[in-house]
């Protein structure tokens, strides 16, 4: 079944809407742009661009205070809603999760092995996204060396 092995995006962020658009996981959008970074001297030297369509994402100033409006992500609202509601479908309906029939959507159950998974990778993006985001203004080159190493990219 296509849903019960597809890849839910976990805590969605969208690129600046003023560029493409495209919703990514918090965590791949974070590893994607920092892997991008030069690791001795925490710049980029070329625009990062979004990995679907090579749209440039914001360029990242190297002078802080930085404007909050560089910031490249924002968080996509509507897919997080969308997706929630979804996961809950499939786990409040009860046709889907028949006991007597082996049934792949029994991983999203409460304590299926996806379902955690899911919500292990959302809480993780939620918390490296919001700390970077909250910390952008006057974040250092360093800083951006340490987030590429804690994000291992």
């Amino acid at each position: 079944m296509f849903i019960a092995n597809h890849h839910f995006r976990a805590c969605p962020y969208v690129s600046i809407p003023r560029n493409c658009g495209h919703t990514f996981c918090a965590t791949c959008i974070l590893k994607w742009f920092f892997s991008r970074l030069h690791r001795g001297c925490g710049g980029w030297h070329e625009a990062v661009d979004c990995p679907l369509c090579r749209s440039a994402l914001p360029y990242t100033p190297d002078k802080t205070p930085r404007a909050e409006f560089s910031f490249p992500f924002t968080p996509n609202r509507t897919a997080d809603i969308a997706i929630r509601g979804l996961i809950n479908t499939i786990f409040h309906d009860p046709e889907s999760v028949a006991a007597a029939v082996p049934n792949p959507l029994s991983d999203w159950s409460e304590d299926g092995h996806t379902r955690q998974e899911w919500f292990k990778r959302e809480r993780a993006g939620r918390t490296e996204m919001t700390s970077i985001a909250t910390q952008w203004d006057n974040l250092r080159p360093m800083d951006f060396v340490n987030i590429k190493a804690r994000l291992e990219v």
